[in-house]
Order: C-alpha cells, then sequence, then structure tokens
C-alpha cells in the first residue's frame, strides 16, 4: 500500500469542509441583514399594508432559518424572507430535539407584554 493512496479521501474531505466553511460566511450575512435600516424598512413597507386590521410590526428579528425573519405582532411571530415577499404563519418547530421554536418565542412575548401591562 502506498503512503499517499488515502490521499484522494483526504482532498474531498478538505473540499467538503472548505465548502462548509463558505456556505456559513456565505449565510451569515442574511442573519445579519434584519438589523440592517434598509432590509427591516422593506419588510414592514411590503408586509404592513396587508396586515389584517391596521396591525402593526413590533420587532424584526433573525430567525434560525437562514434568509427568513421573525417578525412580532404583539404576542404574534409569523416569518418572512428578506423582502417580504414570502411569508409563512405556523409552527416553526426543529426537527433534530422536536423544539416549537414559535411557540416558545411567543410564550415569551406574551410574558414581556403581560409584564410591562402590570401596575408598577
Amino acid at each position: 500500500m502506498h503512503a499517499l493512496s488515502g490521499f484522494p479521501r483526504f482532498h474531498h474531505l478538505l473540499l467538503a469542509g472548505a465548502a462548509l466553511v463558505a456556505l456559513t460566511a456565505a449565510l451569515m450575512p442574511l442573519q445579519v441583514a434584519a438589523q440592517t435600516p434598509e432590509v427591516q424598512a422593506q419588510i414592514r413597507a411590503t408586509l404592513e399594508p396587508r396586515l389584517q386590521g391596521g396591525a402593526r410590526i413590533d420587532a424584526i428579528r433573525p430567525s434560525p432559518v437562514a434568509g427568513m425573519f421573525e417578525i412580532q405582532i404583539g404576542a404574534d411571530v409569523i416569518y418572512v424572507n428578506e423582502t417580504g415577499a414570502f411569508m409563512f404563519q405556523g409552527n416553526l418547530v426543529e426537527l433534530t430535539t422536536g423544539r416549537n421554536i414559535t411557540q416558545e418565542r411567543s410564550g415569551q412575548l406574551r410574558a414581556e407584554l403581560e409584564k410591562a401591562a402590570m401596575p408598577m
């Protein structure tokens, strides 16, 4: 057996690792994008006119899904892409753990709103 016979396999692993690093680096700006005023303004301009009853967006945050953002309307949570062109309303579940991210976040928001409404 030649000393370098495993090199092609190592080379493929090295390329796969480099591709993973590149993909992660490429997706990171998407998570940061929601924090820019331009992206938030785009989402608000596209989504708010379509909300029922004149509801307003309280907050825009990155979601755990690359390219999707959490939109807070009171204690409700919906998800949109960075332009606001695509939306889904429902439960975002992390399949590996079964964790219902939407339910957890809505519970946190309800608790914050209740605490803020309590008299001092």
